[in-house]
């Protein structure tokens, strides 16, 4: 199956934020650039936001489409 065949999972999709067994957020949101970024923050000691561009989403693979940039 193609990339762009595949469902988008509950993270692309929805854009919500999931929570690991550690404690871990993570979640996708969109630059003003209209890039898609994948945000992280722990919640326990010595936690902080992180922030990294991505193409693709970490959970199944999809293609990460670009929204039209806030003007």
């Amino acid at each position: 199956m193609k990339n762009q065949e595949k469902r988008p999972c509950p993270l692309c999709e929805r854009h919500q934020r999931m929570e690991t067994t550690s404690g871990m957020l993570f979640w996708v949101e969109w630059g003003e650039d209209g890039n898609p970024r994948l945000c992280t923050d722990t919640l326990h000691d010595g936690g902080g936001l992180n922030v990294l561009c991505i193409d693709f989403c970490p959970i199944c693979g999809r293609e990460m489409e670009k929204q039209e940039a806030l003007g």
